[in-house]
């Protein structure tokens, strides 16, 4: 049995006084990374993407408190993809510049402490990569992510809310299915892969009708919760209510789409 947690990419400690921490905007690092996007435009247009995706991910911990006493420390966690790892020092460069500004409602100012970096992804082995002090950023090489062994069954953790649309319509509980979680699962591996690097070919979805014939999905504590938040950007309230809860993974076809729920992960 395999419980997925989410492996890391890198983690930058950031130091500063009482703000909302999911007010933190990565606006600036999006702007360093338009160019490595529109680099790729041409070809997502002729790969049918109607949106390019990120080449990163904000993990934030949504049991975590949003509210920190001045002098408090707390880590961000940010997994980089493909070449937007080469983009840290502007990464770096662009929260200080946040911190500067302040954020959340009441704009508390915050300082970056350091930066400590995951080289092999799951490895949880960590190198500190920047420190404030010295002002220093030492680059390190990219290992190659080792998966481990495939487990007899999987429990998926779902943290945050889980959006899935069949038919036009969002999956719930009782609706979900394993198709629907492996088909948007290999759909985002396989976007990532084309436009960032790596094997795409490693996530074609068309053998999946055979693989999930013999997975059985049974939801352990899965429910619907929903989930409003006020976008800045848009200035309107979001709806971004989803899936949260366990999945419980068995059958003889879990050895095969073991990669593809270890790296989505």
């Amino acid at each position: 049995m395999a419980r997925l947690a989410r492996p890391r990419a890198a983690a930058h400690r950031l130091r500063h006084p009482t703000a909302d921490l999911y007010g933190l905007s990565v606006g600036p690092f999006l702007r360093l990374l338009d160019t490595l996007r529109n680099t790729r435009a041409g070809r997502a247009g002729a790969l049918g993407y109607t949106a390019l995706p990120h080449p990163f991910v904000l993990d934030i911990d949504p049991t975590a408190s949003t509210q920190l006493e001045p002098g408090a420390d707390f880590d961000l966690v940010i997994h980089l993809m493909g070449n937007a790892i080469a983009q840290v020092p502007y990464l770096i460069h662009a929260l200080a510049g946040a911190g500067e500004r302040g954020i959340g409602t009441t704009r508390g100012p915050f300082q970056v402490c350091g930066v400590e970096r995951e080289p092999s992804l799951g490895s949880e082995c960590w190198e500190r990569v920047f420190d404030a002090e010295r002002g220093e950023y030492r680059p390190t090489e990219n290992g190659t992510p080792s998966i481990p062994a495939a487990p007899d069954a999987v429990i998926l953790h779902l943290l945050t809310p889980l959006r899935i649309k069949r038919e036009g319509r969002f999956v719930g509980a009782a609706q979900l299915m394993s198709p629907d979680l492996l088909r948007v699962l290999y759909r985002r591996l396989r976007r990532l892969a084309e436009l960032y690097g790596g094997n795409p070919d490693g996530f074609d979805a068309h053998g999946l009708d055979t693989l999930v014939a013999s997975l059985r999905l049974t939801p352990q504590r899965l429910r619907w919760h929903e989930w409003t938040r006020f976008s800045s950007r848009q200035n309107t309230l979001m709806q971004m209510g989803g899936l949260i809860g366990d999945i419980l993974l068995e059958g003889p076809s879990v050895a095969d789409v073991w990669p593809a729920l270890w790296l989505g992960q």
